[in-house]
C-alpha cells in the first residue's frame, strides 16, 4: 500500500480549512462556543502540525508497520465523515469537506482495498485501525475540553 499521497493530501486539506476558503476556526467556535473559543491559531498550528507529521510518518513507515499505516488511512476517512456531518448539520459548507471527499476518501478506499487484497490484513485489522483513528481524531476535542476545564479551575 502506498502512503506517499497522505502528507500532500493532508497539507492541501489544511490549506482548505484555514487559508482558502478557510474559516475552520470560526466553524469550531460557532459549533461549540464553550469549547470552540479555545480553538486559537496556535491550537490549529499544533494540531494540524501533528496531523501532517503523522501522515509523514505513515508515508515513511506505513508499509512496514501495516496497522499504523491503516490507522492513518482510517483517520483520513473519519475526518472526511466529520466534515460531511458538519456540512449537513450546519446546512452550510464546512471548510475541508472538498479535499476530504476528493482526496481522503479515494486514498483510504484504495489503501483498504490494497491491504485486503494483499492478504496481509483482514477486516479485523481495518476495524482496529478505525478504533485507533477514533483515538487520534479525539485528540483535538479532548484538548479543547481540557483547556476549558483548566480555565474553569483557574477561575475558581
Amino acid at each position: 500500500m502506498d502512503h506517499a499521497l497522505m502528507p500532500a493530501a493532508a497539507a492541501l486539506h489544511v490549506v482548505e480549512e484555514y487559508v482558502y476558503p478557510g474559516g475552520f476556526l470560526d466553524v469550531m467556535r460557532e459549533t461549540s462556543p464553550k469549547y470552540g473559543r479555545h480553538a486559537t491559531p496556535l491550537f490549529a498550528v499544533v494540531i494540524n502540525g501533528l496531523f501532517v507529521f503523522l501522515c509523514l510518518l505513515a508515508a515513511v513507515f506505513g508499509t512496514r508497520r501495516r496497522l499504523f499505516g491503516l490507522s492513518v488511512l482510517s483517520l483520513l476517512l473519519l475526518n472526511s465523515f466529520a466534515h460531511v456531518a458538519g456540512t449537513v448539520a450546519r446546512r452550510r459548507y464546512n471548510p475541508g469537506t472538498a479535499t476530504a471527499l476528493l482526496l481522503y476518501v479515494p486514498i483510504a478506499v484504495r489503501g483498504y482495498r490494497e491491504a485486503l487484497a494483499s492478504g496481509e490484513c483482514g477486516p479485523r485489522d481495518i476495524a482496529l485501525s478505525l478504533a485507533i483513528a477514533a483515538g487520534y481524531h479525539a485528540v483535538p476535542l479532548v484538548s479543547l475540553v481540557a483547556a476549558e476545564a483548566l480555565e474553569r479551575r483557574a477561575a475558581s
